[in-house]
């Protein structure tokens, strides 16, 4: 860069605004999912409700609610990752269990680490063995579900905007004359794409 020739912002593609896009609706709809299970989690009696169906929504809530922010399959028509500022929409209590649940994911939802789920032979035959182990169990993590339903709810209302407004460049690079039209649309300016 040059006194004489700044440079310019670069203005995305076609292609990339789509693929922004299609991101921010999955991740809504990946949010959304979250979102179900934990609503259904919070009405279930936890006393006398199966701990396998109790164990079931709260995984299935964890592996939707981290899909947007894990590396999904890179494809020309979504990008790999949700692009959200999670300092702007969380308080520093949400980030916290954000890194919780993506930990609980990396770690022994999607994965087994050992750290998590430890186990180890403690004496052996030709017959047989005996092991100890820690069994990892999601419902003593003592997660605060509500809490991390309005997280969803944020979220997935976040991306919905996102989608939004990225619709509207979309839309104005296929039409620029509709940029006229813009000051008589609510919020057609705010956002961020």
């Amino acid at each position: 860069m040059t006194k004489d020739h700044p440079t310019s912002p670069t203005v995305p593609s076609k292609a990339q605004l789509n693929a922004r896009l299609n991101r921010a609706l999955l991740s809504a709809g990946d949010f959304g999912e979250a979102r179900d299970c934990l609503r259904h989690f919070q009405t279930l009696d936890l006393s006398t409700t199966d701990v396998v169906v109790q164990r079931a929504l709260l995984t299935a809530a964890v592996i939707a609610y981290c899909r947007p922010f894990s590396g999904n399959e890179a494809h020309d028509m979504a990008t790999e990752q949700v692009a959200v500022k999670l300092k702007a929409l969380f308080s520093d209590e949400q980030r916290v269990l954000h890194g919780e649940l993506n930990a609980l994911r990396n770690e022994a939802v999607a994965h087994s680490d050992y750290d998590r789920r430890p186990v180890g032979r403690t004496r052996g035959s030709l017959t047989g063995f005996s092991i100890w182990g820690a069994n990892f169990d999601l419902l003593r993590e003592g997660l605060d579900v509500a809490k991390w339903e309005q997280m969803c709810e944020r979220l997935a209302g976040e991306c919905f905007q996102r989608a939004m407004v990225i619709n509207r460049q979309l839309t104005l690079l296929e039409d620029p004359s509709l940029k006229a039209l813009l000051p008589s649309i609510p919020n057609a300016g705010s956002g961020h794409g």
